[in-house]
């Protein structure tokens, strides 16, 4: 009986077609304006140039030394003792000089030496324990301008110290 089923030919009822109804759509409503604005250009990133370093001004020779006022510095001939400091103090040293302290050996090289650049107002330290050893000294202080190197020292100020001997007690 299987075999009679599987050669047989059953017939199937028609399936119905599917018809589908396409609607045309002629007039439909618009947005309002201000809810489709109009496009816009993105403006363009502007060049920001970079800021321009000031220039230093450059003073003459005489503006250097107006400015330049030494405060504070041993008196003539002062006695300091063997570990002890002369200082030095001044106001206005210009953006474009430097200051040069000197302090040798009288009649001699030997000594020490500090330039200093930082403009305004300032103070230098000389410690005896730094010179080679006791006895008379000379100090020179001047300017010196940078951007003029051609007007050479300026503003000199000199003197004498004493350093004193050492003194065991």
């Amino acid at each position: 009986m299987l075999l009679v089923t599987a050669c047989t030919r059953i017939a199937l009822p028609a399936v119905p077609t599917a018809t589908i109804e396409t609607l045309a759509v002629t007039n439909l409503p618009t947005l309002p304006a201000s809810w489709t604005p109009a496009p816009t250009m993105t403006a363009a990133p502007t060049d920001t140039p970079l800021p321009t370093i000031t220039a230093f001004p450059t003073f003459t020779a005489d503006q250097i030394c107006q400015n330049f006022h030494l405060i504070a510095m041993p008196a003539v001939n002062a006695a300091i003792v063997y570990d002890g400091v002369a200082s030095f103090t001044w106001t206005g040293l210009a953006v474009d000089a430097t200051l040069t302290l000197q302090v040798t050996v009288h009649g001699s090289k030997a000594g020490i030496r500090a330039d200093i650049v930082t403009p305004g107002d300032g103070a230098v330290a000389v410690p005896m324990l730094r010179l080679p050893q006791e006895g008379i000294y000379d100090w020179h202080l001047w300017l010196q301008s940078v951007s003029h190197p051609e007007y050479g020292q300026l503003c000199i100020h000199s003197g004498t110290i004493v350093r004193q001997p050492l003194t065991i007690m």
